[in-house]
């Protein structure tokens, strides 16, 4: 029983370089202006937020246009419903006597 116990205690002990290491990983993040160390963790996002950005930002035209004319054949959509109700009906052959 006494052997078990050292050898817990040898495996609570921890070595001064494991200590140095922990100390660094706990410690605040650096408020640095320049956020350079956000890089490493935030990089590839922030990449794909920009060329989303570029991307909404070139085809932004194309985005306008559809939207006018989706909105255009909405507002026209009842008044076409409307003139095929009034309209004569329309015969699908011909008379010729």
């Amino acid at each position: 029983m006494h052997r078990d116990a050292a050898k817990v205690a040898k495996a609570r002990k921890l070595s001064p370089a494991f200590d140095a290491q922990c100390a660094a990983e706990d410690a605040p993040e650096p408020t640095n202006a320049s956020l350079r160390y956000l890089i490493p963790r935030y990089g590839l996002q922030v990449l794909f937020f920009i060329g989303l950005l570029a991307l909404a930002i070139w085809a932004w035209p194309v985005i306008v246009m559809l939207v006018k004319g989706a909105v255009y054949c909405l507002c026209l959509l009842p008044i076409w419903l409307l003139s095929r109700l009034s309209a004569p009906r329309r015969r699908y052959y011909r008379r010729i006597w």
